[in-house]
Formats: structure tokens, sequence, C-alpha cells
């Protein structure tokens, strides 16, 4: 149960902030796809550079360690991908983030 709660406050929350962004700023377009895990943001920014923000929650094992032992355990996070175009000289500034329920990386 600790699971699907915290899963429904993380889409919950996402769904709010891209709300806000969406009133706000009306800068960005949403393209979420129904059956797809994944939400995509875009944005041009001036003439010459395009902003892409990926966003998506995974279910995944990683170790967890107890006092003496490690063991896998099933951890929900969310990915962000940002990329950054600039210009027609093929530069791309890529920043990667996962939050975790007590980290982010």
């Amino acid at each position: 149960m600790r699971n699907a709660a915290f899963q429904d406050k993380m889409l919950r929350l996402l769904r709010q902030e891209i709300q806000y962004e969406h009133e706000r700023f009306n800068s960005f377009t949403v393209d979420d796809q129904p059956t797809e895990q994944w939400i995509k943001l875009k944005r041009k920014f001036g003439e010459k550079e395009d902003i892409t923000i990926d966003a998506t929650m995974f279910d995944g094992l990683v170790p967890v360690s107890s006092s003496d032992e490690t063991q896998d355990s099933e951890q929900l996070h969310m990915t962000f991908i940002v990329n950054i175009f600039k210009g027609g000289d093929g530069n791309i500034l890529e920043i990667v983030c996962s939050a975790w329920p007590d980290t982010m990386r």
C-alpha cells in the first residue's frame, strides 16, 4: 500500500506542476500519451534554443542494505531527462535527475 500511496502522490504532484506551468507560463507544450509511461514537455526559448523534458515514474529494484546483508527491494522513483539544444551546431546539454522517496541523484 505504501508504494501505491507514493505513486499516487507523485503522479498528483507532477500533474499539478504541469498544470501550474501550463497556466502560469503557457510556454511548454505537453505530449502525454495515455498508453505511455513518459510525459514530454517541449519549449522553444528564443530563436535558437529548444528545451525538452521527459518525465516518468519507474518501478525498480535497488540494493537496500540492512544491518549485515544487502538485498534488492522495490522502490518507485521519478526520472527527468532535460535536453537543451543550442542553435544549429548540434550542441546538446543533457541533465538526468532521479528522485527517490528519500533522496535525489
